[in-house]
């Protein structure tokens, strides 16, 4: 069967078919993993920016999974998740090659165009976006 195959007559003539099974779901209704994430991600964003804020030559990156991963309570695997998303091209850290005593190691740094802010949690982006 090619992707241009109608599955079904009705399919063919552009009916739609019917939901048959729908799983019941709502907004207070999280499964454990999800409510643990939501608990973690937060407390792992702000306790790494509160390091890249006060260490001006940056943080390693081990630090960032495995350290901080055993601090807050998580495995390296999600810390490494989580990393992946706060270093991606829309988050506020950027990875870069060490310097000096760093020097054998990748490090954490805030990107350019965010900057520092005594807010409630003390990160505030420079669009107000974090």
């Amino acid at each position: 069967m090619t992707a241009t195959t109608p599955v079904s007559e009705s399919e063919s003539a552009g009916e739609e078919r019917p939901i048959t099974h729908v799983e019941s779901w709502t907004a207070g209704e999280a499964s454990a993993e999800l409510r643990l994430n939501r608990e973690k991600e937060p407390a792992y964003r702000i306790a790494l920016m509160r390091k890249i804020l006060t260490t001006p030559e940056g943080v390693p990156r081990d630090w960032a999974v495995n350290a901080l991963a055993e601090q807050i309570g998580i495995s390296p695997v999600t810390s490494r998740r989580y990393l992946a998303k706060i270093c991606s091209e829309n988050g506020p850290l950027s990875l870069v090659p060490g310097t000096g005593k760093l020097a054998h190691s990748s490090v954490l740094r805030l990107r350019e165009g965010w900057f520092k802010s005594q807010g409630t949690d003390g990160i505030v982006s420079a669009n107000g976006s974090y």
